[in-house]
């Protein structure tokens, strides 16, 4: 398999569910999370496996002008129906952002970051377009909880992904 087809199976994955009831669940963390870094006015913001956007929504609450991206053409589509046009949506997958070197204050990911497949790759992503002091900040599963539980069952049975070749 490709990364190219594990980027499209990702993409249709996220794409089959209406994930608005889990995002307003999850509304806590993200008011956490923006609170955490405050973006002032007039920040940068990039909202990263955004979802439906609740950290979109956060940020641009507090002035910020606010990009927001998923990999799920539905995802970008739910987002764009909740923020309207105060957020600019687009479709990409984290470790291949279209997005100019240094052009972003601050990134941040509710959740979303963490199911990157290779997290280096999207890390370099981020910091690439982060400028020169720029914040990163994301919430993610504990390692005791159950969520952790969940993927070590799953590990168990599913093969692990190998790695593409580099040349």
């Amino acid at each position: 398999m490709t990364q190219d087809d594990r980027r499209a199976a990702t993409a249709k994955h996220w794409g089959l569910a209406d994930y608005s009831g889990l995002a307003r669940r999850l509304e806590p963390a993200a008011d956490a999370l923006v609170n955490a870094v405050a973006p002032k006015p007039g920040d940068r913001v990039l909202d990263v496996a955004a979802g439906t956007g609740n950290v979109a929504v956060r940020a641009v609450a507090r002035g910020a002008q606010v990009t927001a991206c998923d990999i799920a053409p539905r995802m970008v589509q739910l987002g764009r129906e909740r923020t309207g046009p105060e957020v600019q949506w687009f479709e990409a997958d984290v470790e291949n952002l279209p997005l100019p070197d240094a052009t972003l204050d601050v990134a941040l990911s509710a959740f979303g970051l963490i199911f990157a497949p290779r997290p280096e790759v999207a890390l370099a992503q981020l910091r690439r377009v982060l400028v020169p002091g720029g914040r990163l900040a994301l919430t993610a599963w504990t390692a005791d909880g159950c969520i952790a539980e969940r993927a070590r069952i799953v590990k168990e049975f599913v093969p692990p992904i190998q790695p593409l070749p580099t040349h």
